[in-house]
């Protein structure tokens, strides 16, 4: 999940055609995309998220160490403050609850 505080849109800069070719490497794809409607705690200085899916974790996150991705990275970065995550599936995830029907 990416989170984002400036005004440009990174989709509109030099940024966007980059990291296709990582992306599309590790299985990744755009699932989610919009300003953020908070309906609950501390207010957030970031004014729009992005979700990202990958097959697994482990994919996520050779995708942000891969070198062709940050090479780019400094193109995305002028475009305003990031807080970026990376989040399990339920299924790889400790933190998940016990499956109800299990």
């Amino acid at each position: 999940m990416i989170e984002q505080t400036g005004d440009q849109h990174w989709a509109t800069t030099a940024y966007r055609p980059t990291f296709k070719r990582p992306l599309k490497k590790y299985g990744g794809s755009m699932t989610a995309a919009a300003l953020i409607e908070q309906v609950e705690g501390l207010p957030l200085d970031e004014k729009a998220a992005a979700i990202w899916e990958f097959p697994t974790a482990a994919a996520a996150r050779s995708f942000w160490n891969d070198p062709e991705y940050q090479a780019v990275v400094p193109l995305r970065q002028p475009l305003g403050r990031f807080q970026i995550f990376i989040l399990p599936r339920m299924d790889e995830s400790p933190w998940s609850p016990p499956d109800p029907d299990a």
